[in-house]
């Protein structure tokens, strides 16, 4: 006991002549720095049971025994202000660890001797020290801490000792100027981003003794040109120079410089990892086999040269941005199917390139040109997208597919080519930005949803060989403020204008056939409606709930009025009939009885009698009466024809 304690006694001395034979050179044992660097900074102090810092000129010794201590960042280190400063660290013979963060962000310091007896180094001990030359480090360490030697930019080689059993997370992340990495036997496991970003790094070779290889250990090599695994490792192997799972399931790893422009992935395997392909530079085919069922984000970023993808059938599991910046893949083959596909600038087209079938939803551009030679636009194929602000459609296009843009909801402007003549179904309903589309004279056919709530929309020409419009065509666009219908229009589906709140003027032609159920409904702004005098059909509820309505007109061949066809028309004052009797009256066609006084009937003299006499007709209060056959073009008087002579 008294032996310990006298043991302890001596121990306490040595560390006090240490502190002395440390600070004796200053000739004050708490004197605080003065002069350029930092003023009242101690330049000296512990950092260790037994170990002393001193700093002088940009040399930091540290003397005394044992190990460093830990710390939980750079910052808290005691020498921290000097840290900018270091270039030199000169450490005692008889230190046994370097501590957690003891020289990160160290980014002057250019040497360091790590002692014999040194056992351990902690987290982050050299982080960021990006001007540190190489280092050799004891036989005796046995542990790298995570992020050791992160950013380590000067280092040539990894330092790894043989009795390293574990490579850190991030232990040499980044260290760039590092070429080859020959694990010892000791290496058991190599952590997620254990030499990620070694951009200079050409070869590495794997012992039997790893059983554990994190997915990202290796990512973001672009100079790595060969893996090598020992045989007799239970875990990885590698096939011509690509790294696997030993059970086959997974590619890990394929080297950016391995030759060769052609790839298959062997056959059982099922997933290919994150970034495993990355910046392959040489690869220009590659062919996935049947059972694969997932590909890892970013597993073909960078691979500039990769043109074409032969696969059995889709995949279950895509992961992201799997094909970034990956601009010349120009084709997809699935052998499942038989079927082929050609890719520009991220579009996926037939492999005639006649059709473009696919614009991803989430691409990040505002304009696109689609290819000239297309001929269709599939349905849905940029359905979706919200960062489109305009598409260039080619001069040779002839069809625009079902919803094929539904929901671009930035698009702003279209311009349809001259061969279009039908815009099919939903191809632009809900298209909230769009505020402008120009239509080809060639257009016949405007279909059931194709610009629905487009609210935006504000000035509408349709083309003149229009002939029908679909139902719920622009329904909900409720910038509209005016439409002409072309002479050829013979249809108007319904719902078709329904909720155009600001349509205050349609413009009808003289061969418009039938109106669709509640094609005006709701037009709040519609001023007045003189329909065609020979107009056929006219649906239910057409006008309905068009509150600002003061006039309309029914063209002759009109017997009847439907169901709501004015309905809650609050301000109409006139309706002009113009069929040569007296129309059936539908149910709630009218306001009644408001409309029965306020509105003014406009009916033939010949049928003002029969009017009043009807039973709903009659409670009108106004008339006003015309001539109808005085409005009937009058045909011209035949002449008679001069008899011939000779005949007669």
């Amino acid at each position: 006991m008294c032996k310990t304690k006298f043991s302890l006694y001596v121990q306490s001395v040595l560390a006090a002549i240490l502190l002395v034979s440390v600070i004796a050179p200053t000739g004050a044992f708490a004197r605080r720095r003065k002069g350029p660097v930092y003023d009242n900074i101690l330049d000296f102090g512990s950092c260790g049971r037994h170990l002393f810092w001193k700093y002088e000129n940009g040399v930091l010794k540290v003397r005394g025994f044992g190990p460093m201590d830990n710390y939980a960042n750079a910052s808290e280190v005691p020498y921290a202000p000097f840290a900018p400063y270091i270039t030199q660290v000169q450490l005692s013979d008889s230190v046994t660890s370097i501590g957690a963060n003891a020289f990160a962000q160290c980014l002057n310091l250019q040497s360091i001797n790590i002692p014999r007896y040194v056992n351990r180094i902690g987290k982050r001990a050299f982080a960021n020290c990006v001007n540190l030359q190489q280092i050799a480090v004891s036989s005796y360490v046995d542990q790298i801490g995570d992020f050791a030697f992160h950013r380590c930019k000067q280092f040539t080689s990894a330092p790894i000792t043989p009795k390293i059993r574990k490579i850190g997370v991030s232990c040499f992340q980044g260290c760039s100027g590092i070429t080859d990495v020959d694990l010892p036997r000791s290496v058991t496991s190599v952590g997620d981003l254990a030499f990620a970003g070694c951009s200079s790094l050409r070869s590495i070779s794997i012992p039997s003794t790893v059983g554990f290889l994190s997915r990202s250990a290796l990512s973001d090599c672009p100079s790595l040109e060969s893996i090598t695994v020992e045989q007799g490792n239970e875990s990885y192997e590698t096939i011509s120079g690509v790294l696997y799972t030993k059970d086959g399931v997974m590619l890990m790893l394929y080297p950016a410089l391995l030759q060769g422009d052609t790839y298959e992935i062997k056959e059982g395997t099922r997933q290919v990892a994150q970034g495993a392909f990355y910046a392959a530079k040489y690869l220009r085919e590659i062919t996935f086999p049947q059972g694969l069922d997932s590909i890892g984000n970013g597993a073909f970023t960078n691979c500039e040269s990769l043109y074409k993808l032969t696969i059995y059938e889709p995949f279950e599991k895509f992961g992201v941005k799997v094909f970034s910046n990956c601009p010349n893949i120009s084709e997809i083959h699935i052998t499942s199917t038989g079927e082929a596909y050609a890719l520009q600038d991220g579009a996926r087209l037939s492999i005639d390139r006649k059709q473009l079938l696919l614009y991803p939803a989430n691409r990040k551009a505002d304009k696109f040109v689609v290819p000239e030679g297309v001929e269709a636009i599939g349905p849905k194929a940029f359905a979706g997208n919200k960062d489109l602000v305009s598409v260039k459609l080619p001069e040779t296009l002839r069809s625009i597919g079902v919803g094929a843009f539904h929901k671009c909801s930035n698009l702003k402007s279209v311009d349809i080519p001259a061969l279009v003549d039908t815009i099919s179904r939903g191809a632009f309903s809900e298209c909230t930005s769009l505020r402008s589309v120009s239509f080809p004279d060639s257009l016949t056919v405007i279909d059931a949803y194709a610009f629905y709530k487009c609210t935006n929309l504000r000035k509408v020409q349709l083309p003149e060989h229009l002939k029908n419009i679909g139902s719920r065509a622009f329904e909900g666009c409720t910038s509209i403020e005016a439409i002409t219908f072309p002479e050829e229009l013979e249809w108007v589906a319904g719902s078709s204008f329904a909720g155009c709140t600001s349509l205050s003027s349609v413009y009808f032609n003289d061969v418009l056939d039938s109106i669709g159920n509640y094609a005006f409904q709701g037009c709040t702004a519609l001023l007045a409606a003189d329909m065609p005098v020979g107009l056929k059909k006219i649906g239910m509820g057409v006008f309905q709930n068009c509150h600002s309505l003061t006039s309309a007109t029914l063209g002759d061949q009109i017997k009847e009025l439907p169901f709501a066809l004015f309905n809650d028309c609050y301000h109409l004052q006139d309706l002009v009939i113009l069929y040569a009797g007296v129309p059936k009256f539908g149910l709630k066609a009218l306001n009644e009885p408001q409309h029965f006084k306020q509105v003014t009937l406009h009916v033939d003299v010949d049928q003002l009698a029969n009017f009043k006499k009807d039973i709903l007709w009659g409670k009108f209060e106004s008339f006003e009466t015309f001539s109808f056959k005085e409005t009937q073009p009058q045909e011209p008087e035949k002449t008679a024809e001069p008899v011939d002579d000779e005949e007669e």
